[in-house]
C-alpha cells in the first residue's frame, strides 16, 4: 500500500540541506496461498517439509527517499516497539533507518499435526487513511483434510510516522491496538472516505461450514481514524489547450 508523505522529518546532511521528497509503502509478509501452513515445519529432515517455520511474519513500513538510491535490508528497519520516534532526538529512527516493522505473534504448536505449527501471517494489504494505518493478520487454529479455521485480527496505528504498538485491544484512552476480530479470513481492507476504511468478515460461526447449528454472521464494519477535525482537500486543475 503506497501512501503520500506531506513532509519528511529528516533534513539532508549534504547540500541542498533540505527535507527530501519521500513516499511510503506499507506491506505485510505471509503466504496467502498457504494460510493453514501445510508443508511448513521447523524440522527440515522430514520428507514432506518444503519450507521452514519463520520466526515471525510482520508488518513493514518503508519510506522511500527520492534523493537516495540504495538497497534496503532488514537491518535498516527499526523495531517499532523500541525505536525513538521523537524527531528532535539524535536517536530518531529515520536518521539511521528507512522504516520500521511490527512483528506478528510467534508461531504456536499444533497439538494435532499436520501442520506442526500455526503461524500468524498477513493475507490482505494494509491501508493508510489520513495518516492512520490499519493492518490485519490471520492466525490459523485448525487444519484438516476437509478445511480449516482461524481468526483475523485488525489493528489501528494512529500515527504512521510515530507508531505506538499495542498488541491488545484499542481503548478510548489508547486508540492504538486491535479494533476488529473476525472468524476465519476477513475481506480486504478498503478506503471508504478521507476519515474511514471498511472491512467485512464473519463475527461468529465456524467460518468453514454453512449449517443451521452455527449461524454465519457476516458484517461490514467501519474502521475509524477518529479524525473528526479532518476534511478532504479541495484541489483545482486547469487544462490549457
Amino acid at each position: 500500500m503506497p501512501f503520500n508523505i506531506s513532509y519528511f522529518p529528516v533534513v539532508r546532511t549534504t547540500d541542498p540541506k533540505i527535507a527530501p521528497g519521500a513516499v511510503g509503502v506499507a506491506f505485510v509478509t505471509g503466504d496467502r496461498n498457504n494460510p493453514l501452513d501445510y508443508f511448513v515445519d521447523p524440522d527440515t529432515s522430514l520428507a514432506n517439509t518444503l519450507w521452514t517455520t519463520p520466526a515471525h511474519h510482520r508488518l513493514n513500513v518503508v519510506f522511500d527517499r527520492q534523493d537516495y538510491n540504495t538497497t534496503i535490508t532488514a537491518s535498516q528497519m527499526g523495531d517499532a516497539t523500541s525505536m525513538n520516534t521523537n524527531t528532535s532526538a539524535s536517536e530518531y529512527y529515520l536518521k539511521t533507518n528507512y522504516g520500521y516493522y511490527i512483528n506478528f505473534p510467534a508461531p504456536t504448536t499444533n497439538s494435532s499435526p499436520p501442520p506442526p505449527s500455526f503461524i500468524a501471517k498477513g493475507i490482505v494489504s494494509p491501508i493508510v487513511v489520513n495518516g492512520v494505518l490499519f493492518y490485519s493478520y490471520f492466525t490459523p487454529t485448525l487444519a484438516t483434510c476437509t478445511g480449516g479455521g482461524g481468526t483475523t485480527s485488525t489493528f489501528r496505528v494512529m500515527n504512521i510516522m510515530k507508531p505506538t504498538v499495542n498488541t491488545g485491544d484499542a481503548t478510548s484512552s489508547n486508540p492504538n491496538g486491535r479494533v476488529l476480530s473476525w472468524t476465519g479470513v476477513a475481506s480486504n481492507l478498503t478506503i471508504r472516505s478521507v476519515l474511514a476504511g471498511v472491512q467485512a468478515g464473519l463475527t461468529s460461526g465456524s467460518g468453514t461450514t454453512n449449517n443451521t447449528s452455527q449461524a454465519q454472521n457476516l458484517k461490514l464494519q467501519d474502521l475509524l481514524t477518529l479524525g473528526a477535525e479532518s476534511y478532504s482537500k479541495i484541489r483545482v486543475w486547469r487544462t490549457v489547450h
